[in-house]
């Protein structure tokens, strides 16, 4: 995964999840981070395997 960051005044950081990656790894760390107060998630796009990981 290759983050992307949209400017410093707007500290958004974007990610595209290839297919194959392991989706319950990637979906446990973004809510520890969060769980953590490292950042807040918020999905713009989501596909049911998303959801069922």
């Amino acid at each position: 995964m290759r983050p992307v960051s949209f400017s410093a005044e707007l500290p958004l950081v974007a990610f595209n999840v290839p297919a194959g990656a392991d989706l319950t790894a990637i979906k446990r760390r973004l809510e520890q981070g969060e769980a953590d107060g490292w950042w807040d998630n918020e999905l713009g796009c989501e596909t049911p395997a998303w959801r069922d990981a």
